[in-house]
Parts: structure tokens; C-alpha cells; sequence
């Protein structure tokens, strides 16, 4: 026996047929099918499903609501832990990029911001603080020094001569 919902309108239909019921079962199928493809980046290492939508979309509907629009899809807040009510939201694919294992963030005077947004709130174009980052400049060099010639300042260890 399927399960049913009812939507907005008012309109019964059947949960198996929803929109949405494919992205659920692949949320299981990441966590909890070692031979899935993705298995290694989520069920592998540590992500999992909770238990109130484990085997139950209509509470996984219940909790997410349905997508603003076809451009947004599941995403976990803190890439670290698992899918629940509290660790998800609908975002833009350009919202997710921002959080992935690999982006670059940086803490500078309370704010924790990707290089990119270091770049629009600095005025100093990404690529250069790409290749400082790099370079192992330190956090203040990196993003208080103005391009220009002679700010090419390299990370390197001090010889014994220059530590006197």
C-alpha cells in the first residue's frame, strides 16, 4: 500500500510518484548502499540519514517542504553531518558550492568567508589570493595587501642570520 499526502491544493497523491520521492531515495541509497557510487564520500565516511526519515518519506516531505523551484536541491548545512530536519535546506547550486570539503575559508577579525567572498569584500581579485593562499601568506598579509609592484611577498624560512 502506497503511501499518500495530501498536497497544498488539496489534492491526494500518491508519495512514489512525487517529485520529490527521487531525491529522497538517493539520500538513502548515498548513505546506506556501500555499492552505490557516491557511497565512499557519504555512508563511507560517516554521513547518515536520521531515523525519522529513514523509511518514511512523507515525514522527509513533512520536514523539507516542497523545492522553491526546479533550481534548488537538497543540501546539508554542516557538510560533516548527516541528512536530518535540522542539518538541511533547499539551495541554489551556487549556494553549494560554497560547501564543499575542498572550498577555502579563512577567519580574519570574526568573519569565516570563502576566497571569493574575501575577494568581493576586499577589492583584490580572486586569483591573487588564490596564489597567496598558495604561497603560505599569513591571513593579515593575504588579505590586507594591496596588489602592486613590490607586494610580492613570498613565504619562506628565515635563515639563521635573518632570526638575529
Amino acid at each position: 500500500m502506497s503511501q499518500e499526502v495530501k498536497r497544498y491544493d488539496g489534492s491526494i497523491k500518491y508519495l512514489s510518484k512525487h517529485p520529490l520521492y527521487g531525491t529522497w531515495g538517493n539520500i538513502k541509497q548515498r548513505c546506506l548502499n556501500p555499492n552505490n557510487g557516491h557511497y565512499a564520500h557519504y555512508g563511507g565516511r560517516g554521513i547518515t540519514i536520521c531515523e525519522r526519515w529513514k523509511n518514511s518519506f512523507k515525514n522527509f516531505l513533512e520536514d523539507m517542504g516542497e523545492k522553491p523551484d526546479s533550481n534548488y536541491s537538497i543540501e546539508r548545512i554542516n557538510n560533516d553531518k548527516g541528512y536530518s530536519r535540522e542539518n538541511c535546506k533547499w539551495a541554489t547550486t551556487k549556494e553549494q558550492l560554497f560547501n564543499r570539503t575542498n572550498t577555502l575559508r579563512y577567519l580574519y577579525k570574526g568573519k569565516n568567508l570563502t576566497l571569493k567572498d574575501w575577494s568581493k569584500e576586499t577589492g583584490i581579485k580572486y586569483q591573487t589570493l588564490l596564489r597567496r593562499s598558495y604561497s603560505n601568506w599569513p591571513i593579515d598579509m593575504l588579505l590586507t595587501t594591496k596588489p602592486g609592484p613590490g607586494n610580492n611577498y613570498k613565504m619562506r624560512e628565515l635563515t639563521q642570520s635573518e632570526e638575529k
